[in-house]
Protein backbone atom coordinates (compact mmCIF):
# COMPACT_ATOMS: atom_id res chain seq x y z
CA UNK A 1 0.00 0.00 0.00
CA UNK A 2 1.12 3.26 -0.94
CA UNK A 3 1.17 6.11 1.79
CA UNK A 4 -0.24 8.66 -0.10
CA UNK A 5 -1.13 12.00 1.64
CA UNK A 6 -4.27 12.49 3.63
CA UNK A 7 -4.68 15.96 2.22
CA UNK A 8 -3.45 18.54 -0.11
CA UNK A 9 -3.80 21.95 -0.68
CA UNK A 10 -6.74 23.44 -2.78
CA UNK A 11 -4.06 25.68 -4.84
CA UNK A 12 -3.20 22.18 -6.86
CA UNK A 13 -6.35 23.23 -9.17
CA UNK A 14 -4.33 26.60 -9.92
CA UNK A 15 -1.72 23.89 -12.31
CA UNK A 16 -4.38 22.57 -14.90
CA UNK A 17 -6.13 26.61 -14.92
CA UNK A 18 -2.97 28.38 -15.72
CA UNK A 19 -2.01 25.33 -18.31
CA UNK A 20 -5.62 26.29 -19.89
CA UNK A 21 -4.87 29.51 -19.66
CA UNK A 22 -1.62 29.70 -21.67
CA UNK A 23 -3.30 27.50 -24.42
CA UNK A 24 -5.84 29.80 -24.70
CA UNK A 25 -3.64 33.42 -24.64
CA UNK A 26 -1.60 31.19 -27.24
CA UNK A 27 -4.57 30.80 -29.37
CA UNK A 28 -5.41 34.33 -28.97
CA UNK A 29 -2.50 35.35 -30.60
CA UNK A 30 -2.58 32.91 -33.39
CA UNK A 31 -5.78 34.74 -34.28
CA UNK A 32 -5.65 38.27 -33.58
CA UNK A 33 -2.36 37.76 -35.70
CA UNK A 34 -4.47 36.18 -38.62
CA UNK A 35 -7.15 38.83 -38.11
CA UNK A 36 -4.74 41.48 -38.38
CA UNK A 37 -2.47 40.16 -41.25
CA UNK A 38 -4.81 38.59 -43.62
CA UNK A 39 -7.81 39.80 -42.80
CA UNK A 40 -10.09 42.59 -44.69
CA UNK A 41 -8.74 45.94 -43.28
CA UNK A 42 -12.46 46.89 -42.93
CA UNK A 43 -13.96 48.63 -39.79
CA UNK A 44 -15.88 45.00 -38.35
CA UNK A 45 -12.73 43.49 -39.08
CA UNK A 46 -11.31 46.20 -36.55
CA UNK A 47 -14.55 45.91 -34.22
CA UNK A 48 -14.22 41.94 -34.45
CA UNK A 49 -10.64 42.62 -33.13
CA UNK A 50 -11.58 45.06 -30.28
CA UNK A 51 -14.40 42.85 -28.83
CA UNK A 52 -12.43 39.62 -29.17
CA UNK A 53 -9.73 41.68 -27.13
CA UNK A 54 -12.23 43.02 -25.00
CA UNK A 55 -13.97 39.68 -23.84
CA UNK A 56 -10.91 38.23 -23.19
CA UNK A 57 -10.39 41.09 -20.61
CA UNK A 58 -13.61 41.08 -18.98
CA UNK A 59 -13.28 37.33 -18.40
CA UNK A 60 -9.58 37.87 -17.12
CA UNK A 61 -11.19 40.62 -14.70
CA UNK A 62 -13.95 38.43 -13.65
CA UNK A 63 -11.51 35.23 -12.76
CA UNK A 64 -9.11 37.03 -11.28
CA UNK A 65 -12.14 38.72 -8.78
CA UNK A 66 -13.40 35.51 -7.93
CA UNK A 67 -10.23 34.12 -7.29
CA UNK A 68 -8.56 36.31 -5.10
CA UNK A 69 -11.22 36.10 -2.54
CA UNK A 70 -10.62 32.30 -2.28
CA UNK A 71 -8.03 30.49 0.49
CA UNK A 72 -5.77 28.96 -1.55
CA UNK A 73 -3.95 27.70 1.82
CA UNK A 74 -7.13 25.49 2.62
CA UNK A 75 -6.11 21.96 2.36
CA UNK A 76 -8.69 19.36 0.93
CA UNK A 77 -9.00 16.33 3.71
CA UNK A 78 -9.76 12.81 1.39
CA UNK A 79 -10.50 10.95 4.63
CA UNK A 80 -13.59 13.24 5.40
CA UNK A 81 -14.10 13.35 1.26
CA UNK A 82 -14.52 9.71 0.87
CA UNK A 83 -15.14 7.98 4.12
CA UNK A 84 -18.75 7.64 3.26
CA UNK A 85 -18.00 5.94 0.31
CA UNK A 86 -15.52 3.71 1.18
CA UNK A 87 -18.20 3.04 4.32
CA UNK A 88 -21.08 1.85 1.38
CA UNK A 89 -18.12 0.23 -0.32
CA UNK A 90 -16.04 -2.10 2.13
CA UNK A 91 -18.86 -2.62 4.36
CA UNK A 92 -21.21 -5.05 1.84
CA UNK A 93 -17.21 -7.15 1.21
Amino acid sequence: MTNLPQDIPIAIILIPYALFVVVYLFFIAFNLFHLWRYGIDTWQTHALIFLYIAGTILIAYGTFVLLVSQDWTTAIDFTKLFSPLHSKIFNKL
